[in-house]
């Protein structure tokens, strides 16, 4: 019996000592030699909202990609000839900065350049004038529904589908040959674009389009005053928080008061006023917002939430009813 017993913890400890070691080694160098002949990447020409669902896939080893640096600040403060500014904050992926009153981009009392995990640049900039009529160019082939409001202008709408509620209004300002031209000069760069209210948001690929993006923002403002007038005259409606109902900072992400997220579509990027709930549900995974007609469009593409990647294939079903 104890020889038995004895004799089988000795079968054990061969299996631990000699086995598995070699059982290790072997994958090691399975790994190794793995990482050879292939390596992991991502569609970084993709954009930002058509990623969301992306997978990895495998290059030979002949092809090789050069990853994009985190860009440099300094060189971009200097661009905008914002390194004297009143107020510079900077960060390892960004900076936010004041700019003075008597400035060339005066018309924002705030710019913030932030760079994202997809070395895209996101920008956004607080207004000190009001633009009450919201207007949003969105890169044509990154999108994943058909958009109402659509502004018929050729010369852009090549790149981009451009959409605002006061069609009327836009369709003029958007004809007008500096505006086209600026747009034509950022086709391969600009991926975003969303004006609305003292709200600037957008996302560009390159430092160097940081400065004729905020350019074409203010040539839109000043070419919507020639037309409209005086904009602060206009009455707005105010973004609030869906959960508590407290007002919203143009640059605040999060609520203050309670901690939900901003109210704004995950799919269109728009911002999501009192007046649109009926339109908007929350998602059940991550609680984010989108318009209703907007995540069904995407769902029938795509199963998976655009933010948290969950299945919504359940929830999709439900939204249809």
């Amino acid at each position: 019996m104890n020889t038995e017993y004895f004799g089988y913890l000795a079968f054990l400890l061969l299996i631990v000592l000699v086995v598995v070691p070699i059982s290790k080694s072997r994958q090691k160098k399975k790994r190794e030699r793995a990482r050879q002949r292939y390596y992991t990447t991502y569609n970084s020409q993709a954009a930002p909202a058509a990623q969301a669902g992306y997978q990895p896939y495998r290059h030979p080893v002949n092809y090789t990609v050069t990853p994009r640096s985190t860009f440099d600040i300094e060189n971009l403060l200097k661009d905008l000839r914002l390194t004297d500014a009143p107020v510079i904050q900077r960060a390892i992926n960004g900076f936010q900065v004041e700019t003075s009153t008597d400035h060339r981009y005066s018309l924002f009392s705030e710019i913030k350049v932030i760079e994202q995990q997809n070395s895209y640049l996101k920008i956004y900039g607080t207004l000190r004038k009001i633009i009450p009529s919201a207007i949003e160019f969105r890169r044509r082939s990154s999108m994943v529904y058909h958009p109402q409001n659509e502004i018929d202008v050729p010369q852009i709408n090549n790149y981009y589908s451009v959409t605002s509620e006061h069609h009327d209004l836009w369709f003029e300002i958007l004809h007008n040959n500096e505006i086209i031209h600026r747009v034509e000069n950022l086709k391969d760069n600009l991926e975003f674009l969303y004006i609305n209210e003292d709200h600037m948001e957008a996302i560009v690929d390159k430092d160097y389009a940081v400065r004729p993006m905020l350019d074409l923002t203010i040539a839109l403002h000043n070419n919507l005053r020639n037309v409209a007038g005086d904009v602060s005259s206009y009455q707005v409606e105010e973004l609030r928080c869906y959960n508590c109902d407290d007002p919203f900072d143009p640059l605040e992400e999060e609520c203050d008061k309670c901690g939900a997220p901003r109210p704004r579509c995950m799919i269109c990027y728009l911002d999501l006023k009192p007046s649109d709930k009926q339109e908007v549900v929350r998602h059940p995974c991550c609680q984010i917002y989108s318009h209703k007609e907007h995540i069904l469009a995407w769902l029938n593409k795509n199963k998976k939430c655009p933010n948290c990647h969950t299945d919504l294939s359940h929830w999709a079903k439900k939204l249809m009813l």
